[in-house]
């Protein structure tokens, strides 16, 4: 009988794009993957792949964005009345990627986590229109504003359910490849009278603090950490995302040989 993998992917931002390359490794190598989940940019790359099957022309989409571009996709809202950014350009860039796609046209299941502002829970979305579940995912405090959904308001789902693992055992997967984006070697001090530089580090922090570290000895579960260079700027700049995509060609390449071994 054919063993079900698994694939959780966690949020981290910029960082997000280093799971691209590790992605497109398993698909050279022929792992079929039976169920995906993926929280706020985990969540995004997670269900391009669901959708289109391979991420190597969303990480080419991202990439030739001019910056003028990219910063626009960061619609300021001078007014500060919920958050610094609004949201709405992300979703129309969203949008045009993914269209009214329902979790029903997915090739793969997908589990989007999001946190209910109310009740302070997890709630795992795996049905509707997907730019909603994933405005929902990665509404980050402070950053994003809470994304209404369903009479609801819901905060991004890295809050409490970072690397979303456990739910695909739920699922019945026999295994779970598990790529982590929280591991970091920060080297720049933040600078505490700044705003942004503050909010930002909290994202960290607490996306930091909601990865488990006995899932390292989960021998069902097989954890790729690339060892992503902090910097509280690239982390959010486009000028960022060539260094996260080669962090993660280093991490598959030092491990291949282990993790085709634990996969067989």
């Amino acid at each position: 009988m054919k063993k079900k993998i698994g694939l959780a992917l966690s949020g981290g931002a910029i960082k997000g794009f280093a799971a691209i390359p590790i992605i497109q490794k398993l698909i050279e190598h022929n792992i079929q993957i039976d169920y995906v989940a993926g929280s706020s940019i985990g969540g995004i790359i997670g269900a391009y792949y669901c959708l289109y099957g391979e991420v190597d022309s969303f990480y080419d989409k991202i990439s030739q964005l001019k910056p003028h571009e990219w910063i626009a996709l960061m619609d300021v809202d001078y007014q500060l009345k919920s958050s610094l950014i609004k949201g709405n350009a992300l979703k129309k860039y969203l949008k045009s990627i993914f269209g009214n796609t329902t979790f029903k046209d997915l090739k793969i299941k997908l589990i989007i986590p999001t946190t209910n502002l109310d009740s302070g829970k997890t709630e795992y979305i795996t049905k509707g229109n997907l730019v909603d579940a994933l405005m929902a995912s990665s509404a980050y405090p402070g950053i994003f504003p809470p994304y209404k959904l369903n009479h609801h308001y819901y905060l991004d789902g890295g809050l409490l359910d970072n690397l979303p693992y456990e739910v695909l055992f739920k699922k019945k997967m026999n295994k779970v490849i598990a790529l982590n984006l929280a591991k970091s070697s920060r080297k720049k001090k933040i600078n505490p009278k700044k705003i942004i530089d503050v909010l930002f580090r909290l994202t960290e922090i607490i996306r930091e603090n909601t990865y488990i570290p006995t899932i390292n000895t989960n021998k069902k579960v097989f954890v790729f950490q690339p060892d992503l260079k902090d910097n509280i700027v690239n982390n959010w700049s486009i000028s960022g995302i060539k260094n996260k995509y080669n962090s993660g060609i280093q991490e598959f390449n030092n491990r291949e040989k282990e993790f085709l071994k634990w996969i067989k």
